[in-house]
């Protein structure tokens, strides 16, 4: 709060110098001016009455003059700036006040020469005024508003049609005077936050710098330890394990490795602060380190995730003890900003050498184990068992046939239509990855992704729904759907391996397909990890490809990322839909998201529609596009063409909703 409270001056005092640095010559121009309206209006009007006047202006203007010495004097602009840009404004709208006189009170001397020279001189000033002061909008709109609006009003109540036409443009050119005005101080502020952001990190780097060059003698401790906690870091936590089951090859003795995190840090740092969780983290090290030994490797991994490596005979039986024992204590209430609040753990544990043969199997054992703590429940030790082996096993064969599968043709494409709900029109098909094995049964699309990940097969993955979205697009051209878009789903994993970008670039070329008729769904984690995505993400819009966000709203995203790529769709997760006519909080979750959508001109889809009455209370909250079973399920190209004839007919479901 105190730091932007010090942004907020120091753009104020900028504002305030930068109004300043103009005066000057604003002023001098002022007078000149003055003077030259008064020669223009010599022998037209009473000189006591152009006397006096000119005699209002001097003296507003050297009491401007005046201030702003003083304020120079006395550095008033970096003491108060809120209370020098409040005098600024002051003067001129005296000064406004008294050029407003002109046509008010000359108007009829001037007579037919009014709206030539005088009204030039005029429109001149107040142009004048909003040229100097583009930091501060209310600075220029004081001057120029009174003196316009006075304009109009004499023009306008004249009463012939010459004056009347000139009146309405007068008061045209005061809002568009206006509207720039209040443009250009957003510009400038945008532009001064920018710099004085800039110049705060600038300063923050140097002090970091400095403190680093005096810290050099821990270089080495940094380098090993994590800093907040003491323990030892993911690197050297991981070389260390390696070591220690190489020589337990040698000296077959048994080893045990512990994963742990916190059950629902997130929610610690995102309801007390950072500062908090890492108060936690903090004492949850200290537990640990209460229910271990001197001889046994604690380490933290990064965020909440710990892991701890036993060694000796009685490994297996004393990794046990320590995961409840650190699951009871980790229960015991912790002081969060002065609130007493539960955590919790969960742990994951697998043997050396029954479980795994090498450290990099041994710690992913132990981490599936983890995982599968979290699912059953939290609060809870899991050991690596024979449900997880056969999954590992599971994953391993699906790692092995893949390329096999993918070259077969044993993988295939399904496309799920979406469409506009209420009409029925097509706008569109996901394409869905599919694959029946004859040995693993139906293996999900989630398993298709990450073994494809694994073993470096995405790019062949990608190709082939790549080639069946360009076969589909050819196939909506001759069914009159030229518009109809086809989307590819993209893993964000899938941009360090590769580039999609270049791989769509050559597939819709090869198939003389437009880039815009394919759309790229991503999830929000590409949004988030913009180092690797940022620059596939804007080599596809470039290229002209649809960008669309697949479900949205599950993830940690926010608008903001939205605004830094150019998406085009947000797909709102299914998990929202699913029966949204009687769930009055998705439903202030969707309309949120929809009203969102529209104000950044981004199209927004809800995933799983499948009753007739969640897509009618889709329409009523304003969703206009759709996708799920009510409309159809996937299916092959080679269905398609039956199932466009069918959603044509009015007897279809979805014609009704």
């Amino acid at each position: 709060m105190a730091k932007a409270e010090d942004l907020r001056r120091k753009l104020r005092t900028a504002q305030a110098e930068s109004i300043a640095s103009n005066m000057y010559l604003t002023l001098a121009v002022n007078g000149f001016i003055a003077i030259s309206l008064g020669l223009v209006l010599h022998g037209a009007a009473d000189d006591w009455k152009i006397a006096s006047w000119l005699g209002c202006v001097v003296f507003i203007n050297g009491a401007r003059y005046a201030f702003l010495q003083a304020c120079k004097r006395y550095k008033l602009m970096r003491r108060d700036p809120d209370r020098v840009l409040r005098a600024l404004v002051a003067g001129a709208l005296a000064s406004g006040l008294c050029w407003a006189g002109i046509p008010l009170f000359f108007h009829d001397a001037a007579s037919g020469t009014y709206h030539g020279q005088i009204f030039f001189i005029i429109t001149g000033v107040a142009a004048g005024a909003m040229i100097q002061s583009t930091a501060y909008a209310r600075h220029a709109i004081a001057f120029f508003g009174p003196v316009l609006l006075a304009t109009v009003f004499t023009f306008l109540q004249a009463g012939d049609m010459l004056q009347t036409v000139v009146g309405i443009n007068a008061s045209m050119l005061l809002m568009l005077m206006t509207r720039a005005s209040l443009k250009s101080e957003a510009a400038y502020v945008a532009a001064q936050n920018a710099a004085l952001t800039a110049t705060s990190l600038a300063r923050s780097l140097s002090q970091a710098n400095r403190e680093i060059q005096s810290k050099n003698g821990r270089l080495e401790v940094l380098a090993n330890r994590d800093p907040l906690t003491g323990l030892v870091n993911r690197s050297v936590f991981h070389d260390r394990l390696k070591q220690m089951v190489e020589a337990c090859q040698d000296n077959r003795c048994k080893l045990a490795v512990l994963v742990l995190d916190l059950d629902r840090f997130k929610s610690i740092n995102d309801i007390y602060g950072h500062h908090a969780g890492d108060r936690v983290l903090i004492e949850f090290s200290e537990r640990i380190m209460e229910c271990v030994t001197p001889d046994d490797l604690v380490g933290r991994l990064g965020g909440d995730e710990f892991a701890i490596v036993i060694a000796g005979p009685d490994a297996p039986g004393r990794a046990r003890q320590v995961a409840e024992a650190i699951v009871s204590r980790a229960a015991d209430p912790v002081t969060i900003a002065g609130r007493r609040a539960t955590i919790g753990t969960s742990v994951g544990i697998a043997h050396y050498p029954e479980h795994a043969s090498n450290a990099s199997d041994l710690f992913t054992f132990a981490d599936m184990a983890l995982y599968e703590a979290k699912a059953l429940g939290r609060r809870r030790v899991v050991s690596f068992n024979d449900t997880l082996c056969n999954r590992v096993q599971r994953e391993r064969l699906i790692e092995s046939s893949l390329e096999q599968a993918i070259s077969s043709g044993e993988i295939r494409a399904v496309f799920q239509p979406q469409v506009v709900i209420g009409t029925g029109e097509v706008i569109g098909f996901e394409a869905l990855v599919r694959w029946t094995s004859p040995t693993l049964g139906e293996v999900k699309p989630a398993e298709i992704v990450d073994a494809a990940n694994v073993v470096h097969h995405s790019r062949a993955l990608t190709g082939l729904m790549a080639n069946e979205a360009c076969r589909l697009v050819a196939l909506l051209d001759r069914r009159g759907l030229p518009h109809a878009t086809v989307a590819v789903n993209l893993s964000p994993r899938e941009f360090a391996s590769y580039s999609p970008s270049a791989l769509l670039t050559e597939t819709i070329a090869r198939h003389g397909v437009r880039a815009s008729r394919i759309e790229v769904e991503i999830t929000e984690e590409a949004l988030l990890d913009t180092k690797s995505s940022e620059a596939e993400l804007k080599a596809l819009d470039q290229a002209g490809f649809k960008l669309a966000v697949d479900d949205f709203g599950m993830g940690h995203s926010s608008f903001a990322y939205l605004l830094d790529f150019k998406i085009d769709v947000l797909k709102i997760d299914r998990s929202f839909v699913h029966g949204i006519t009687t769930n009055r909080h998705n439903q202030a979750l969707v309309t949120a998201l929809i009203s969102a959508g529209r104000a950044l001109d981004i199209d927004v889809l809800t995933e799983g529609v499948e009753t007739v009455e969640d897509a009618e209370t889709l329409r009523l909250l304003g969703c206009r596009l759709a996708q799920g079973y009510l409309y159809g399920k996937p299916m092959r190209i080679e269905d398609i063409e039956g199932w466009l004839d069918q959603s044509t007919s009015a007897h279809h479901p979805f014609a009704k909703t």
